[in-house]
């Protein structure tokens, strides 16, 4: 009987690592790998920036960087309406339906769309620069960074979306590169400013418009000329904004609500609390970046998988990623008094705690990877998550209005426990329903 046991026992075993090998061979495993790969040296890249920025600037000076950088990808998420993501629902579809001209006019639409969006929101911070320095900073000391944030906006709109769309054409080498290359590039020039002792806030900020250039030249290139002989579509455009409206609206309110910790410390608390928090926050950046980068791969094959025998598989396997994903925080959290001083300096002791603090809702927006990008892709109910994400601005709007004041840079995170509790209890019902109702349509009728 323990013979036959231990024998069950090893064809466990030996199944359970026959999965993982084909698991790690498939070619979601191999898209991911690429996306991972050029997201995880965007992320490290920028980690080190942050870095020698943060060592080489009062806390006062790296405070206004990580609200100037704060309001300048919050600026991208909103202003971008969705349209990068809508690429891939209708992208693959096209090109799986032979019809690349149609897949390559969506995407010259969106690039017209976006650079007058771009254009839009520089010419605001020209107008505005002292308006807005002023309620970010309580002083307008600080417009001419902001004119050099607004100049960076055409450029950065364009190298995200081309990104996007190299991602919908399943182009993930070349999405890889494009992405991480802003970040590669802003370390060697900081670097070098650095070694020079020419590192300023001003020149900081300079590095942040050059370093998108080459990205955008060479994204243009890897789309290829043809992308210049399509012309945008008026229709294109409709059918395009009407998808995409609500995944818009959504990922800008979450963009919103996920960047409002730091603007609004630096707002209610002032910007040394900013740089404290900028400091914790900037060690948490991997897991928002890794849940773009495993999100980019899974998009476009839930966007065009039918079969419910396809779907529950698949829904168990980013599971099983992001579980593990997940699982890395804890470790996290018992490193931090080392990691923390190590890499800041003692000036950054006070940021200990609050990255460990950080960790908690990070971990709970990782557990909504599998079922956010479920109901976009698969259920096509993206009002779903709108809805969910404008109470999630709501949340921690409130909360940061009760708590920063209260508990200064520990302020934001109560909020964030809440807001992104929130979304993943709605989102977790919804799609086991989802599956549910899946599941009952494919069965065939008895007789």
């Amino acid at each position: 009987m323990r013979e036959y046991e231990n024998r069950r026992y090893v064809g466990a075993m030996k199944k359970l690592i026959q999965q993982f090998y084909a698991l790690g061979r498939s070619s979601t495993a191999k898209h991911t790998y690429w996306v991972f790969g050029g997201d995880g040296l965007f992320t490290f890249s920028t980690f080190l920036t942050t870095v020698i920025i943060a060592r080489g600037l009062s806390i006062d000076e790296f405070g206004v960087f990580v609200v100037l950088m704060t309001v300048m990808v919050l600026v991208l998420d909103v202003a971008d309406l969705g349209m990068g993501n809508a690429l891939s629902h209708f992208v693959p579809s096209f090109i799986a339906e032979h019809k690349k001209a149609r897949a390559l006019q969506m995407i010259k639409t969106t690039l017209v769309l976006e650079t007058i969006i771009g254009i839009l929101f520089m010419m605001v911070s020209f107008l505005l620069s002292h308006q807005l320095s002023y309620v970010l900073f309580r002083t307008d000391r600080y417009a001419f960074y902001i004119v050099l944030m607004g100049i960076s906006f055409c450029p950065a709109f364009l190298t995200v979306l081309l990104g996007n769309a190299l991602t919908a054409l399943q182009k993930f080498p070349q999405r890889a590169l494009i992405n991480s290359l802003p970040a590669v590039m802003r370390l060697i020039i900081v670097g070098v400013l650095w070694f020079m002792h020419s590192l300023t806030l001003q020149t900081v900020t300079f590095t942040l418009l050059i370093s998108f250039i080459p990205s955008l030249l060479l994204g243009i290139v890897f789309l290829g000329r043809n992308i210049f002989i399509e012309q945008s579509s008026w229709e294109t455009a409709k059918v395009l904004l009407k998808f995409s409206s609500f995944i818009g609206l959504s990922k800008g309110v979450t963009a919103v609500a996920s960047r409002l910790d730091v603007v609004m410390l630096s707002v209610l608390a002032g910007i040394e609390a900013a740089g404290i928090y900028g400091a914790a926050s900037r060690m948490t950046l991997i897991y928002p970046l890794l849940a773009g980068s495993f999100s980019a791969v899974i998009a476009p094959k839930l966007a065009h998988m039918n079969s419910s025998a396809d779907i529950r598989p698949f829904m168990k396997k980013i599971s099983f990623v992001t579980v593990g994903l997940m699982g890395s925080g804890f470790l996290l959290i018992i490193l931090a008094p080392f990691i923390v001083p190590l890499v800041f300096g003692s000036r950054y002791e006070r940021a200990i705690s609050v990255f460990q603090l950080l960790m908690i809702p990070n971990m709970i927006f990782l557990a909504t990877i599998p079922t956010v990008n479920f109901i976009i892709y698969r259920y096509k109910k993206p009002q779903i998550i709108t809805l969910t994400s404008i109470v999630q601005l709501l949340i921690i709007f409130v909360a940061n209005m009760l708590f920063i004041p209260q508990l200064g840079r520990f302020g934001p995170i109560p909020g964030l426990i809440m807001a992104f509790g929130e979304v993943f209890v709605v989102t977790a019902l919804v799609t086991v329903f989802a599956l549910k109702k899946i599941t009952h349509e494919k069965k065939p009728p008895t007789t």
